[in-house]
């Protein structure tokens, strides 16, 4: 458990004091309608992640931080735009890895037959198969419940195998 001093909650800051902070620890600020408009749509905390390269370093950990010479609030708000493309795209060539890998696994799969799940020899253990089997089921009865338009067309045609 941790034992350390417990900091006091931070105030709530207006736009246009989150932007006297910042400028007040270094922070250059060429627009400050800008700037209220990102701190408005991201957040103060959100963007303040992206200001760690940008800061000096400090002895005193209870002292505030302040910022490099030359640190802009443009610089952090293209970081932040940086890395929310990166996840992007990552995220979307996941997603591509992801479906493609689906498609292959139920292709090799259903080569085994329509209700593969259900066979138990498929499976290492049983008691995993058992688990999952029970796991399908309640996911499946969820469905139904909500009126799912797969799950209720694959229990009116299939039964619910």
């Amino acid at each position: 458990m941790d034992t350390s001093p417990q900091r006091q909650l931070k105030d709530y800051k207006t736009l246009q004091e989150q932007i006297e902070l910042l400028t007040n620890r270094g922070m250059i600020i060429n627009d400050e309608e800008l700037a209220a408009k990102w701190l408005r749509e991201i957040g103060y905390y959100r963007l303040s992640l992206y200001t760690y390269h940008f800061r000096k370093s400090r002895n005193d950990r209870n002292a505030p931080h302040t910022f490099r010479d030359g640190s802009t609030f443009e610089n952090i708000v293209a970081l932040y735009i940086f890395d929310r493309e990166l996840r992007y795209r990552v995220f979307a060539g996941i997603e591509k890895i992801e479906v493609a890998l689906r498609a292959h696994i139920g292709h090799i799969l259903g080569s085994h037959g329509p209700d593969v799940h259900l066979m138990p020899q498929f499976f290492r253990r049983e008691t995993e198969h058992n688990k999952l089997i029970a796991i399908f089921q309640r996911r499946f009865d969820l469905a139904l419940n909500r009126n799912d338009e797969v799950a209720t067309h694959h229990q009116n045609h299939y039964g619910g195998q």
